[in-house]
């Protein structure tokens, strides 16, 4: 609970992301031979789903089809939203509401 008694969120694993770092550790362990010791693969996640200036669905529409392909063969599912949001044939309504609109700064140049 928060300061005022409120119940905090709950965080979350995100399953999608989190797959592919352990499998690239699972590979990398595999090429090394059988650990020694316990391995740990340790990840965080942000309570807050940021949502920046740049649209996200339309810098996904101008990618390669080869990156839209393997966009969409990624079912990126949540135990918060259920049901996934398809790469191609949708649209980010579905999942926009969970996140959180965040002010982005300006790109900085060395000069």
């Amino acid at each position: 609970a928060d300061g005022a008694g409120e119940a905090a969120p709950t965080p979350w694993m995100c399953g999608h992301f989190c797959a592919k770092a352990l499998a690239a550790l699972l590979e990398e362990l595999d090429a090394a031979g059988a650990p020694a010791a316990p391995s740990l693969l340790w990840q965080t996640k942000s309570l807050v789903q940021p949502r920046g200036e740049r649209d996200e669905w339309a810098a996904l529409a101008a990618m390669p089809s080869s990156v839209r392909r393997w966009a969409a063969e990624g079912e990126a599912q949540s135990s918060l939203r259920p049901g996934c949001v398809p790469a191609e044939g949708a649209a980010p309504d579905g999942y926009r509401h969970l996140m959180t609109r965040v002010e982005t700064s300006p790109s900085r140049t060395d000069d």
